[in-house]
């Protein structure tokens, strides 16, 4: 006899087939790994995919935005939200990303029996900061609400980090009932450290990313001559133009493009250095993704839970850029610190990072 499968629908605004950001890719990696305990109808809401993917382990509902109401905000389709869940009748819900979203599927999960498992993903998800969902003061307002109450009545709440429970337990009058970090598969990518060095950058463009700065670095360090630096990601934002243009003419630097996760692993085998100049993140993958390939991170001013403190995986700049530039320097010039940097990374993301050790601990809290 067949054992009926409960429904497990995951609710974000990306699916990974259009954009290959870290909340994407997580529910990418989540989905493969759910498969091999066969407990699960799958299903993804979102507001963006790539019409031409064709999924066999998850079907894929999607709510159109029309771009001119897009600025008031997610709760302009939040009865489209609700509309689909109460077609498709989730047992669980998987909601990713702070806005109304996470409001409808809590008030959907509270009268149908449902579990609803929120997870946070970004440090300003849970601070007032972030909490900005709307150009338009009234819409604003209301998508706050709906977060507010989504926060409030979810079933449970995912963190990554203890500064995220933290925050939450401050700002939203709640804990966080597990911390999961982000994690990621083992690699499958021959791992290859030969000359030239590679400094690399991967992030979707935007302005909080500071791409600038990366290009910056490429300059600042053009004394090198066995010195490659790489950027690789989705333009998203309006001085792409400009961006681009220096990109062209610095000479040490090669932009790739958007790249799919593969060629970012196939890239990030054959990196010796990882920078990271974003202002703000929660834990981000391509962390992860360097540490098991032996890639010591250099963060500007990332660092969740103090991961760089003691562990003698990469470094951090406390956001300055001075001292990045040293730090990347030095890494460059001193190759046994950096392939024994390398090493401890990849035995510490292994052991922390890996979906082998969280997709089970996610599955205890879907299953609660």
């Amino acid at each position: 006899m067949n054992k009926i499968k409960k429904k497990l629908c995951i609710v974000t605004t990306h699916h990974w087939s259009k954009v290959m950001a870290g909340s994407p890719y997580e529910c990418k990696v989540l989905i493969e790994s759910l498969q091999k305990y066969q407990e699960y109808d799958i299903y993804f809401i979102c507001n963006y995919t790539d019409p031409s993917y064709k999924a066999d382990d998850h079907v894929i509902k999607v709510i159109p935005i029309k771009q001119h109401i897009q600025r008031f905000g997610d709760f302009v389709n939040s009865f489209q939200l609700l509309k689909t869940l109460r077609e498709i009748k989730p047992d669980i819900i998987y909601q990713i990303e702070a806005g109304a979203y996470t409001g409808v599927c809590a008030f959907y999960a509270k009268r149908n029996d449902c579990n609803m498992v929120w997870r946070i993903q970004h440090d300003h998800d849970v601070s007032p900061p972030g909490w900005n969902l709307s150009n338009i003061p009234p819409f604003n307002f209301i998508n706050n609400k709906l977060l507010d109450y989504g926060i409030a009545n979810t079933n449970f709440v995912v963190a990554q980090s203890e500064l995220q429970n933290d925050l939450i337990s401050k700002y939203c009058a709640r804990s966080a009932d597990i911390i999961v970090p982000n994690f990621h598969p083992k690699p499958l990518e021959h791992i290859d450290k030969s000359d030239p060095i590679q400094v690399t950058w991967v992030a979707n463009l935007k302005g909080w990313k500071r791409p600038e700065l990366f290009i910056k670095l490429a300059r600042d360090l053009s004394s090198f001559d066995n010195v490659r630096f790489i950027m690789c990601g989705k333009p998203q934002m309006k001085s792409f133009e400009k961006l681009k243009s220096e990109m062209d003419s610095t000479q040490n630097l090669t932009y790739q493009g958007s790249c799919s996760q593969d060629e970012v692993n196939e890239l990030l085998a054959k990196s010796h250095i990882f920078v990271n100049t974003s202002l703000h993140e929660g834990f981000p993958h391509t962390y992860m993704q360097s540490w098991m390939r032996k890639v010591p991170v250099i963060s500007l001013a990332v660092n969740p839970d103090g991961v760089f403190n003691n562990n003698d995986i990469g470094l951090y700049s406390s956001d300055s850029y001075d001292k990045l530039r040293e730090q990347v320097k030095l890494l460059i010039e001193d190759t046994n610190l950096r392939n024994e940097m390398g090493k401890n990374a990849q035995k510490f993301a292994f052991e922390n990072y890996s979906a082998d050790v969280h997709v089970p601990r996610l599955l205890e809290m879907l299953e609660k």
